[in-house]
């Protein structure tokens, strides 16, 4: 179970996933920060999220398995 938590911290989809939890978590947890964002500004950011993650999936080239 270890290694595989490993393997899965080298991953950039990975990575990118647990910075997109934490944002989330802490953005749901504090009005300030979901005072600063404006509705236009955040459907922008979901569009520019969309196309990082398909990035990553695309220049993924092995499974979490062999790296």
């Amino acid at each position: 179970m270890i290694r595989k938590l490993k393997r899965m911290l080298r991953s950039r989809t990975m990575m990118f996933s647990a910075l997109l939890f934490l944002l989330g978590a802490i953005s749901d947890n504090s009005s300030y920060i979901q005072d600063l964002l404006d509705p236009k500004v955040y459907s922008v950011s979901m569009f520019v999220i969309g196309i990082i993650i398909a990035y990553l999936r695309l220049t993924t080239t092995q499974p979490l398995e062999d790296k």
